[in-house]
């Protein structure tokens, strides 16, 4: 597909589109972008006064750590395991919200510049599905200036529902990843033992991020 292939480009040059004072939105939980927050902080000299919002989230949050302070600011209405600190030594703000309430902030209180989601492959009519995690990060890409997606083989593709993204609608994809899902967790020999298989790409289950992800892993 010639709009895909047009958008594919190096996760350091998808990254350039983020600029400094940008409003950034992370995907939600196993939705969570792997590729661009570590090319973020292999970029983070240029990079000043970046806000990113998210609520928890299924990677290491190294852009929240001392080595990012005054590159990027945490913004968020979840504190999880791997925000705590950053939230707690004034690399963060919290906002008291409802979870209904995150697509209304995105109009006015934080108004997304840069949208970086994961997302499946297209299907044949360019569609891309969010899987896993739509809840904010839909609204997120439909308001922000820039969608910067990774599309990757693991994600699932859910039919039905309002899960979709048009490949035209995003700006720029990284190289494409594959099992990006599949991050290593903390799960106890027991655990993995007792995770079920992972379901076909057509059939797969909505709990099934849970399952890899057991949740000590955020909470921890």
């Amino acid at each position: 597909m010639d709009q895909y292939k047009e958008r594919i480009v190096s996760a350091s040059e998808a990254v350039k589109a983020i600029k400094s004072g940008d409003r950034v939105v992370f995907g939600h939980a196993a939705g969570v972008p792997q590729i661009i927050p570590d090319e973020m902080m292999a970029q983070r000299e240029r990079l000043h006064d970046v806000w990113v919002y998210h609520m928890f989230t299924l990677n290491d949050g190294k852009y929240m750590s001392p080595e990012g302070d005054g590159h990027f600011r945490h913004f968020t209405n979840f504190v999880a395991g791997n925000s705590r600190r950053a939230i707690a030594e004034d690399r963060g703000e919290f906002l008291p919200c409802f979870f209904y309430e995150i697509p209304q902030i995105f109009d006015d209180v934080y108004p997304v510049d840069v949208a970086v989601v994961q997302v499946s492959a297209p299907d044949e009519e360019g569609f891309c599905s969010f899987g896993v995690s739509c809840d904010y990060t839909k609204p997120a890409a439909e308001k922000a200036k820039i969608v910067i997606a990774e599309v990757n083989d693991q994600m699932p593709y859910i039919k039905g529902g309002d899960n979709l993204i048009h490949i035209s609608k995003i700006d720029r994809t990284p190289l494409p990843c594959s099992n990006c899902l599949r991050r290593k967790s903390p799960m106890s020999k027991k655990a993995s033992a007792a995770t079920a298989p992972r379901s076909s790409r057509t059939a797969i289950h909505c709990n099934s991020a849970s399952e890899q992800f057991p949740m000590p892993f955020f909470f921890s």
